[in-house]
């Protein structure tokens, strides 16, 4: 007779710290979009007799328009910056101990994280038509960028005083 195989270890009753601090990131950072999808975008015709008020959603602006700007440019440094950076760390005899200087990296110490603060900020301005009707979903909106432009300015600043880096 064979001896079973050991048994798997029990569940953890409580997910690892790095989940339980994801999801709020996640539900902050999204915010912008949630208030944007949530939003009403027409009129019933005809209008229920008790449904709230119905509000049609603003036409397009130069700050949508802006927002889109800001977000294509954001997220084409980003990926601009990660892939430099991954082809310099790809050659490990050249990159060994070496700085990465090339492309957007020989202009900033952190280009992808100024692509990713720009990406961010492009979703706030292309939502902000929508979420500024009301105060609370205004300032809830505002919460998304703020919190990815804290978050990597403070990753950043990590280690400041060395002599080889610029900012």
């Amino acid at each position: 007779m064979r001896p079973l195989p050991p048994r798997p270890p029990p569940p953890r009753p409580n997910p690892p710290p790095a989940l339980t601090l994801a999801r709020p990131r996640a539900g902050t950072v999204s915010l912008p979009l949630t208030i944007l999808n949530a939003s009403p975008t027409s009129c019933p015709e005809p209008p229920e007799p008790e449904a709230p008020p119905c509000t049609e959603p603003p036409p397009l602006s130069a700050l949508d328009f802006a927002g889109w700007v800001l977000f294509g440019v954001g997220l084409a440094m980003e990926t601009v910056a990660d892939q430099t950076k991954l082809n310099f760390k790809a050659d490990l005899v050249a990159s060994a101990g070496r700085w990465c200087d090339k492309g957007l990296w020989s202009l900033s110490r952190h280009p992808n994280y100024c692509g990713e603060i720009m990406l961010w900020w492009g979703i706030f301005l292309a939502c902000w038509p929508v979420a500024r009707q009301e105060t609370l979903t205004a300032v809830l909106s505002l919460l998304s960028p703020l919190f990815i432009t804290l978050a990597l300015v403070s990753a950043a600043t990590v280690g400041v005083g060395c002599d080889r880096c610029r900012l």
